[in-house]
This record gives C-alpha cells, sequence and structure tokens, in this order.
C-alpha cells in the first residue's frame, strides 16, 4: 500500500502572467550543480581603491567564450553584462535587438536552456542547476542598479549567500 506523503509547495520563482519573450531586460543567475566553484576565483584586492581580480579556471573561460558568442548567435537578444563567479554567474539579457515573429516564441526559459548546454556541451559535462534565478528589470532606475550590482558583485564575493 502506497502512503499518501504531502509534498511541500515549490516556491513559485516566475512572475504570473508575464511574458518572458517579451521585449525587455532580465537579470539573471545561474548556479553549478551542488554549488561546485569551478568557474572562477575570486583574488582579493592588493589595496582598498583595486578592485579584486576573477581568475577564470578552464571551464569558467570556456563559459566566457560561449556568453559572447550568445549575442552574435541570436540577434533578438544582448548580453549587456555578465560577471563569472566561483560557482554562479550572473547576466544582463536584453530582448529586443531585432523584431520577429519567430522571436517572441523564444522564453528566457529557453535562452537560458541553450546558454547553459552550450557551455556544458564545450566543457563536456553537465554544469549546471537545474532551475535559474532571474529579476525582470522594470525601470532605469533597476537597470542601473542591476549593472552596478553585477560588477560590485566580486569585491562581496565573502559575503555571498553562495561563498559557502
Amino acid at each position: 500500500m502506497q502512503e499518501n506523503r504531502e509534498y511541500p509547495k515549490r516556491k513559485q520563482i516566475r512572475l504570473p502572467n508575464y511574458d518572458y519573450a517579451s521585449n525587455g531586460a532580465y537579470h539573471v543567475i545561474i548556479c553549478t550543480l551542488k554549488k561546485q566553484k569551478i568557474l572562477s576565483e575570486i583574488i582579493p584586492p592588493a589595496d582598498e581603491l583595486s578592485p579584486p581580480q576573477i581568475n577564470l579556471t578552464e571551464v569558467g573561460t570556456k563559459a566566457e567564450k560561449a556568453i559572447q558568442a550568445f549575442s552574435r548567435r541570436y540577434s533578438f537578444i544582448h548580453i549587456s553584462e555578465y560577471c563569472i563567479m566561483p560557482n554562479h554567474i550572473h547576466l544582463m539579457i536584453e530582448y529586443g535587438a531585432e523584431e520577429s515573429s519567430k522571436i517572441k516564441s523564444v522564453s528566457l526559459s529557453n535562452v537560458i536552456s541553450r546558454l547553459k548546454s552550450t557551455i556544458s556541451v564545450a566543457a563536456g559535462h553537465k554544469l549546471w542547476e537545474k532551475s535559474f534565478y532571474e529579476h525582470v528589470i522594470r525601470d532605469e532606475q533597476d537597470y542601473i542598479a542591476t549593472i552596478k550590482y553585477i560588477q560590485d558583485n566580486p569585491a562581496k564575493w565573502n559575503l555571498d549567500k553562495y561563498y559557502l
């Protein structure tokens, strides 16, 4: 006889009724499988005026090349900002570089899935957690704050929830 279990409800991480294939900007974070620190190493700054240094691993270098090539391959998106941390990547993805009805059917989830797959194939093994975090950028102030957050992320690595 099968036991009747109550499973915890999964937290809804996407905005209900929002079209994730519409023009706009998104802040996306994708994490490595089991938060493994395989993408980069953050070297603290030598002095207070210098930024920390990000040393990419071989996998991190492959991820960076894939990110840089992605906008050239998919003309309807532009990755305007990114940061490769030891166990996650921050991306600012902008939709709307090209208008097409075909493009409207490509959701943010599809784009992230393609990017994760491209990087995994280049690395030769699965790299990523199943899902990803996203934030819909709502206005210019949010856009500027997101860019600053991504750029400042390495300096706050030791405070990051993914630092572990």
